[in-house]
């Protein structure tokens, strides 16, 4: 979806400069072992590339893990 968005804020001149402050773009990075802070920065990168833009105003997290038991990510947790 990154890509159909990207693509479609170009062919409207929204993707950098003045413009760019017209759209809200939000997304995310998935829950788990794969948040660390190597990883956040190489996704959040792919994510720039893919939208073709270079900022994001809202970068979320899948907490817990998107395909995780909830339960036992939601026990983990309350043990730390």
């Amino acid at each position: 979806s990154e890509l159909a968005i990207g693509e479609w804020m170009k062919a409207r001149g929204l993707s950098n400069g003045e413009s760019r402050k017209k759209v809200v773009i939000a997304t995310k990075i998935t829950g788990g072992r794969n948040v660390t802070p190597k990883n956040i920065k190489a996704d959040c990168a792919g994510s720039l590339k893919r939208l073709g833009t270079d900022y994001i105003d809202v970068y979320q997290l899948h907490w817990p893990a998107r395909y995780s038991d909830s339960t036992k990510a939601t026990a983990k947790m309350g043990r730390c």
